[in-house]
């Protein structure tokens, strides 16, 4: 799936395809009447990997002259069923650092906004165990319906004031859409 430039995503989260669930009698896919609405930067981006489960979302989006295997920028989006009725946005947030902490020998951690239902963080993680070094600037947000992360990776250490300001005001605009069936 290619996004053009300057292009909104709308992702939605369905967590399961119904096609996938043919000969399950017992199993009931989650339905979220809900989407991210995530705007790129003014290039083309990729999608390159989606895993969905009955409460889970990954989805990931690397720059089109980019790889999954070979990449240096990275938006994920991540989305958790039923987590928003025991996580804050800032616990989820604490709950991921402290796993950022263990896996990494040299973090720093910023809180850049925080309002209720929401916060914006950044850190820098090198000299890591199961994780590549990278900054990273992400977004807990939480609805009525789940949990969301949603984060801009990046291979390079120290990212330019600008980009790093630019994916700082990208992220904010991050929103969840309703869907109505039609």
């Amino acid at each position: 799936m290619k996004l053009r430039p300057g292009s909104t995503a709308l992702l939605v989260v369905v967590l399961l395809a119904a096609s996938l669930l043919a000969g399950c009698p017992a199993y009931h896919a989650p339905q979220l009447s809900e989407q991210l609405r995530i705007e790129f930067d003014d290039r083309s981006w990729e999608r390159v990997y989606r895993d969905a489960h009955e409460h889970r979302l990954i989805v990931q989006y690397v720059p089109s002259d980019q790889s999954a295997e070979d990449w240096q920028e990275m938006v994920m989006e991540r989305a958790f069923k039923g987590l928003q009725e025991t996580t804050t946005a800032e616990q989820a947030m604490a709950q991921d650092r402290k796993l950022i902490e263990g896996q990494c020998k040299s973090v720093e951690w910023n809180v850049v906004d925080e309002h209720p239902g929401s916060v914006l963080y950044e850190t820098t993680h090198r000299e890591c165990v199961e994780r590549q070094p990278a900054y990273e600037l992400g977004r807990f947000l939480v609805s009525s319906k789940a949990l969301y992360q949603v984060t801009y990776r990046n291979k390079q250490a120290n990212l330019p004031a600008a980009k790093r300001q630019q994916w700082i005001d990208l992220l904010g605009k991050v929103r969840t859409v309703e869907v109505h069936d039609e």
